[in-house]
């Protein structure tokens, strides 16, 4: 296969089983399997976990699950392209490809900020843990914060079977999704030019009700596996009535865009002279000591808070 080919992601899968069975290096193990990528080192299990994080939505289509060792009903399936660059081991994803600016998306105050790259956007994305929903209903206005998960190019936003949010959002209507995370306190030598550093996302387009069973219970467990990854695997799943109760809203990211802030304040010429403090005092998640349950049995692992980096 010379490179620029595609390759499908369940002969990616495999080929990644056979390199991790055989401790071959990423680009041997590409060469030999492929004929294609680069032909140094590279980490197999790294490139194996990315997969599977991004394969979650093999599930949600009805087609392979990450790992399974028999297929479901065919649908279209990712496609990876094999290149000669580093990066993933010389395997990007087909669709990687940036956002277009529409006259809805299109950053025009201070536009040097805008972002259209899709993995700078979905990176934004995978480290945030709420979201705000905004829709309209009669003429009012709402803006809704909630969790949400990312799955490929989806964001899977759930609720309560009766909220007014899902009810309405569904019903195929314009929405707006946005997620900020702020990175520093801004202080400049003035009030005027006080600012923050940051990195937000606004996603425009129409969300639809998830009806197929299936599909639903992956999209609950990549909400679970958003917050502390490898979660759904240690709890109860959720039973029917509990699935019943919940309603979930699948939107395509099709229209995006981010804006992104970084760096020291920018003050008017005279006042670098002012005798007072300014700079950027970073601001970074932080996560306290857990809590243990006192109504659970004795003698259960402590919680590994490495499991919450997101960077």
């Amino acid at each position: 296969m010379p490179d620029g080919q595609r390759i499908g992601a369940d002969r990616l899968w495999d080929v990644l089983d056979a390199g991790i069975s055989s401790k071959q290096p990423l680009g041997r193990i590409l060469h030999q399997s492929l004929g294609a990528g680069p032909r140094g080192g590279g980490n197999l299990r790294k490139l194996r976990i990315l997969l599977r994080r991004e394969m979650y939505f093999h599930a949600l289509k009805g087609t392979r699950t990450p790992g399974a060792q028999q297929h479901r009903k065919q649908t279209e399936t990712p496609h990876f392209i094999i290149s000669p660059q580093p990066r993933l081991g010389g395997l990007h994803w087909e669709d990687m490809k940036a956002f277009e600016a529409t006259e809805k998306t299109r950053v025009r105050r201070l536009p040097k900020r805008a972002v259209y790259d899709r993995e700078r956007i979905y990176s934004i994305l995978d480290e945030g843990y709420v979201c705000h929903l905004g829709f309209v209903v009669d003429d009012q206005p709402y803006v809704i914060p909630t969790g949400y998960a990312r799955v490929q190019d989806s964001i899977y936003i759930h609720g309560s079977a009766a909220s007014r949010m899902i009810r309405t959002a569904s019903g195929q209507i314009d929405v707006c999704v946005t997620v900020t995370l702020i990175d520093g306190l801004v202080l400049a030598r003035s009030a005027f030019h006080h600012s923050m550093n940051y990195r937000s996302v606004v996603l425009l387009g129409k969300a639809r009700l998830v009806t197929e069973r299936d599909e639903k219970r992956n999209a609950l467990r990549a909400f679970t596996d958003h917050i502390v990854p490898g979660r759904w695997d240690e709890v109860r799943p959720p039973t029917e009535q509990e699935l019943n109760g919940t309603s979930v809203l699948a939107m395509p990211i099709d229209e995006a865009s981010a804006k992104v802030r970084t760096g020291p304040p920018v003050d008017d010429a005279e006042d670098y002279a002012l005798p007072v403090w300014a700079g950027v005092i970073p601001v970074e998640p932080c996560f306290g000591e857990p809590v243990q349950d006192k109504q659970g049995p004795a003698g259960v692992a402590a919680f590994d808070m490495g499991r919450f980096r997101r960077r």
